[in-house]
């Protein structure tokens, strides 16, 4: 009962910390869409929840 409460406490507020997959996700993401700026593209995605950088990004 108490794990179930738990989790869903989690999925409703969020996880502090992203997971391995979303992580995982995020990286592929920013390789396939950002060219070479995939490395500022994928830490910005992780600081910001998977929102994606609108300007200064050259593909």
């Amino acid at each position: 009962m108490a794990t179930m409460l738990f989790n869903g406490l989690v999925s409703l507020l969020g996880n502090p910390s992203p997971s391995k997959a979303f992580e995982k996700e995020m990286l592929t993401y920013a390789k396939t869409e950002y060219g070479r700026d995939w490395q500022y593209a994928y830490h910005y995605m992780l600081t910001h929840k998977g929102k994606g950088p609108k300007m200064g990004v050259t593909v």
